[in-house]
């Protein structure tokens, strides 16, 4: 992608955000809410009120970790949908070792430790459905969400049941906090660690996906897999490297986020910050640098959420309600981006992009079923791994 065709697509996504944010306001005022109190309330909330950059950034950060992961599993055509379930595995293994490993050890030991242990959790529990998606074409969608279910329900059995705290109350089970030790922000959820931190990651995903030969591979899987198969990319590999990068920045994040601003774990706690970070990842193009902006945007409207309730009675749902509509609309202009390429292409007498006549051409050398293969046909073969959906 050139700088031109990004730019483009950052403009696109950019107006899609705005047409969400737009038909939210009119939502709002046909429900009897002002539109422009509401501006003004985002405004207020995510940028110009006291504290209000600083809520931000504090929403933001764990949302760049996740969603810079998300971005490598999306380019490989690889939809990995379970990020909520990866930032749960996070934070309860982190939380575990935390409680568990001896401060006089030393604070930043333990916290080192208990982020790495998050991170390799949550890279665990995103490789499990991606082994049934590259050994038995069993859906990742489909098998990420269901995993992401599972890790609900621990969630719930650790603040209930072992690490469980007499601080709880009413239907709200918290579990034991780490000790201030360990923390590794102030309650603010802020600390230079912790940017800095979002930004070697990012830039470490940047080098990966743009300099060496496991980002090329990863792009040619997500843009012709037949090709890709073609050439001798092991797709099966590829694909499980891409699930296990994506778990372990979103266990990282959970890990950050149980050993920074929250300190322990309850019971249905940040319950749509993997779904945001998926929409985080497809505003920002799939691109490290529009995912950071995108982190802001999201990490803004988060903390805008707090602020709109008091300033204009808006109820606290409503955030709720302003993602699903973005969401829909930077969905619909990916549909809609796809269907017009499509159609320009029957107009023009060729074949539809990803249709089974769409050929590329085979490289010189290429084994004999190449020319089969590369029309969409792959020659059968035991545990052939399928196309990405």
């Amino acid at each position: 992608m050139n700088w031109r065709n990004g730019l483009g697509s950052v403009g696109r996504s950019g107006v899609a955000l705005l047409v969400g944010l737009a038909l939210a306001a009119i939502t709002f005022q046909a429900g009897g809410f002002s539109a422009g109190g509401t501006a003004s309330g985002v405004v207020t909330g995510a940028i110009t009120g006291p504290g209000s950059l600083a809520l931000t950034l504090r929403y933001a950060l764990p949302l760049a970790f996740i969603a810079i992961g998300v971005v490598v599993s999306f380019r490989g055509g690889f939809f990995n949908a379970g990020a909520q379930g990866q930032f749960y595995a996070g934070g309860i293994v982190s939380l575990y070792v935390g409680l568990t490993l001896p401060t006089s050890l030393g604070g930043p030991i333990v916290a080192m430790l208990a982020i790495l242990a998050g991170a390799v959790a949550g890279m665990v529990w995103s490789i499990l459905p991606g082994l049934l998606r590259v050994y038995f074409n069993v859906n990742e969608v489909i098998g990420t969400l269901m995993f992401s279910f599972i890790a609900e329900y621990l969630v719930t059995y650790v603040a209930v049941g072992p690490l469980k705290s007499s601080a709880g109350a009413g239907q709200v089970a918290v579990t034991t906090s780490v000790p201030n030790a360990v923390r590794v922000t102030p309650a603010s959820g802020i600390g230079i660690g912790v940017v800095l931190g979002v930004l070697l990651v990012g830039a470490a995903v940047w080098w990966l996906l743009r300099r060496t030969r496991f980002g090329f591979e990863i792009a040619l899987i997500g843009r012709n897999p037949v090709m890709a198969e073609v050439q001798g990319v092991e797709i099966r590999q590829i694909g499980l490297a891409t699930f296990a990068i994506t778990g372990f920045t979103a266990g990282l994040g959970g890990a950050i986020e149980i050993l920074g601003p929250l300190g322990s774990i309850s019971s249905g706690y940040d319950p749509n910050i993997g779904l945001t970070a998926i929409l985080v990842a497809l505003v920002g193009v799939l691109a490290v640098g529009g995912v950071l902006v995108a982190a802001l945007v999201f990490g803004g409207l988060t903390a805008a959420s707090l602020y709109l309730p008091i300033a204009t009675g808006l109820p606290s749902t409503s955030l709720v309600f302003l993602t699903g509509l973005v969401s829909f609309v930077v969905t619909a202009k990916v549909g809609w981006g796809r269907w017009s390429q499509g159609l320009a292409q029957r107009v023009r007498g060729g074949p539809r992009p990803g249709h089974r006549g769409d050929e590329v051409p085979v490289p010189s050398g290429a084994p004999p079923d190449a020319d089969e293969r590369q029309r969409g046909t792959p020659a059968a073969s035991p545990g052939s791994v399928g196309t990405p959906v």
